[in-house]
């Protein structure tokens, strides 16, 4: 049987919840115990407006809590290659900090000096 201090104990400061009585998920500052209910007191996500609603258990059962954090679910290696090329595609222009630029490595003909033989090596 779930009660009020169960719902009294989830809602700590951080966690974020959703429900029909907020427009928009609501980070909690704050719970206040009241008799038979919680007043809880959050602010949206998104707009930073300050909600603090009276929620009875029936209300509470409601709720959505939401993640801490998004899982990281994600394949590590494929992770690691995409890294690898979006970092061979973009580069970040030396003068202009916030501008990027996406450019094609060239290649040109070197000869190197000390076995003679040519190879093709990067061009800036």
């Amino acid at each position: 049987m779930i009660n009020l201090q169960d719902y009294f104990d989830k809602l700590k400061a951080n966690i974020i919840v959703r429900g029909p009585f907020f427009p928009e998920p609501v980070q909690v500052i704050t719970t206040i115990p009241t008799g038979d209910s919680i007043k809880l007191i959050g602010i949206s996500t998104q707009t930073n407006e300050t909600h603090q609603p009276i929620l009875s258990l029936e209300q509470l059962v409601i709720l959505e809590f939401l993640p801490e954090s998004e899982p990281f679910d994600i394949d590590a290696h494929k992770f690691r290659l995409g890294n690898i090329e979006l970092s061979q595609k973009i580069t970040i222009a030396p003068g202009n900090m916030g501008s990027v630029r996406i450019r094609r490595k060239r290649h040109k003909e070197a000869t190197n000096p000390l076995n003679g033989k040519t190879s093709q090596v990067l061009k800036a």
